[in-house]
């Protein structure tokens, strides 16, 4: 019985090419929300991950091999089941007046753990969040 939720539980693709951060975002992901992160550290490894998976959000990393995170959004926004999958930029780099035209959340790196968290739970719906984890209604959003 517990694999079969494993099966039905949510997940975020994290895309990650410094493998310090991308394990760092799985175990934030692992321990603040019931979502199994699946985390990837170049373009091409996320496209061929959602074609057998299909994550409820987008953890993407400017800064990446090949494709960076803008042009890698696009491609996944491309494929019909992924046109409405929420996204998250993270990057040092100050890149937020390129992301606000996707209508995505971008965090600057370094982050606070509560501001990561916190996007998270407003993205995703609810039951990907643990409780007593305010629903977005409920902050304003």
């Amino acid at each position: 019985m517990k694999q079969n939720k494993e099966q039905e539980k949510r997940s975020i693709l994290i895309v990650e090419d410094d493998m310090t951060n991308g394990e760092v975002l799985s175990l934030i992901i692992t321990h603040e929300t019931d979502c199994h992160p699946l985390v990837v550290t170049n373009a091409d490894d996320a496209l061929k991950i959602v074609q057998h998976n299909k994550p409820n959000l987008f953890i993407l990393d400017y800064h990446l091999p090949g494709l960076n995170g803008i042009q890698l959004y696009n491609k996944l926004h491309a494929i019909a089941e992924f046109d409405v999958t929420p996204a998250i930029f993270l990057s040092a780099s100050q890149i937020e007046s390129m992301t606000e035209p996707l209508n995505v959340a971008f965090i600057e790196k370094p982050f606070e753990l509560d501001a990561l968290v916190h996007t998270i739970h407003k993205l995703l719906p609810p039951s990907c969040s643990l409780p007593p984890t305010p629903r977005a209604k409920d902050i304003g959003g």
